[in-house]
């Protein structure tokens, strides 16, 4: 592990070198009891900046970059599987010296209860809609979805990777789409085009793996927003169905993208109870 700074009242960044040697950037804030925060998809590190400010003062918050992702280093996508991202994650707990909370957002809760069922050392999970699917509405992405999808990184067009993604695998509009390319963030989201495959790998065909879930015997929050799709809530019903130890909390006003001022003090209450 290389630190850049040692005084943990402030932000330190460090490198991991994960299971295949891939090095994993994680800032480290805080003093307290440990958090790990794992983003999710079309995410990195800095996105979850406000929360990170708001958890610091209770909590030594471990923010990382999943691998593709900001500072991390990168496998070869045709090397890619979501066994690489279980291994970053135990690697980024393993450093801590003690269990840890851990806060997965959307895909990074997949790989959280990936993680979980596994074994690797957790003293509560907290969650916020991880995206499987499961009715609702919501069409099956096409079954040569991901071919596509690998074919328009490779040739350097980002944007219409992205535009497939939220159109075929998430169900979003035009609208939605135009806002999207709209948003300041737009530069960074499309820097992030290529991790999209890995989203599609780790998520699946969009069925909740029962068996995996049914060993996350882990404290674990439920998070999901009063405002997000139908097929959204069925997936987090679903999953609460079938977590051994599960609370259940809803967002109201709130959709997929996760309020971090709101989820903070939901977050520390939480784990702190």
């Amino acid at each position: 592990m290389t630190a850049q700074h040692t005084d943990r009242t402030t932000p330190a960044l460090a490198t991991l070198a994960s299971s295949d040697d891939t090095l994993i950037a994680v800032e480290r804030t805080g003093d307290g009891p440990p958090v790990v925060v794992i983003s999710g998809g079309l995410n990195q590190r800095v996105m979850f900046g406000k929360l990170v400010e708001l958890l610091s003062p209770k909590f030594t918050v471990f923010n990382y970059d999943r691998r593709g992702r900001g500072d991390s280093g990168d496998s070869d996508a045709d090397d890619y599987t979501m066994d690489l991202e279980i291994d970053d994650l135990a690697t980024v707990l393993g450093s801590i010296g003690e269990p840890a909370f851990v806060f997965g957002n959307c895909t990074g809760g997949i790989l959280a209860m990936h993680a979980a069922a596994r074994g690797v050392p957790m003293r509560k999970l907290a969650l916020y809609e991880p995206p499987y699917s499961v009715g609702g509405g919501k069409a099956p992405a096409p079954a040569d979805y991901l071919e596509r999808l690998k074919a328009l990184i490779a040739a350097g067009r980002r944007e219409e990777a992205i535009v497939m993604f939220q159109k075929e695998a998430v169900g979003n509009g035009d609208g939605f789409v135009e806002r999207m390319r709209n948003h300041p963030a737009w530069p960074v989201i499309e820097g992030l085009a290529h991790t999209l495959v890995y989203e599609r790998v780790i998520v699946g065909d969009g069925s909740v793996p029962a068996d995996v879930v049914r060993k996350v015997d882990v404290p674990t929050l439920m998070m999901e927003g009063g405002d997000s799709p139908e097929w959204q809530r069925l997936a987090c019903a679903e999953l609460l169905s079938l977590l051994p130890r599960a609370e259940h909390l809803v967002l109201e006003g709130h959709s997929h993208m996760f309020p971090q001022a709101v989820g903070a003090p939901l977050l520390e209450k939480f784990f702190l109870a």
